[in-house]
C-alpha cells in the first residue's frame, strides 16, 4: 500500500519470463488508486533489461497524480 495525491493507492509487480515470442522477459507494475470519489488504475509493461529505464518513468508518472478539487 502506498499513498498517491495524497490518498490510499497500491501497487503490484509482476515479472515475467519468457511472455514475448523472443523468449524476453517482462516487468508489468499495476497501479490503483481512489480519494473516495475518482478512481485510477495504470498499467506499465516493459521489458526486464531495459528495467532501469521504464521504471523510473512509471514512477514519475504515478507520483505525477493528483485529484481535482
Amino acid at each position: 500500500k502506498i499513498k498517491v495525491g495524497g490518498s490510499p493507492a497500491a501497487h503490484k509487480l509482476s515479472n515475467d519470463s519468457g511472455e514475448l515470442e523472443s523468449g524476453e522477459a517482462v516487468a508489468s507494475h499495476s497501479y490503483v488508486g481512489c480519494n473516495g470519489k475518482t478512481k485510477w488504475t495504470l498499467t506499465a509493461t516493459h521489458l526486464l533489461k531495459k528495467k532501469a529505464r521504464f521504471e523510473t518513468l512509471a514512477k514519475k508518472v504515478v507520483d505525477s497524480v493528483r485529484y481535482a478539487k
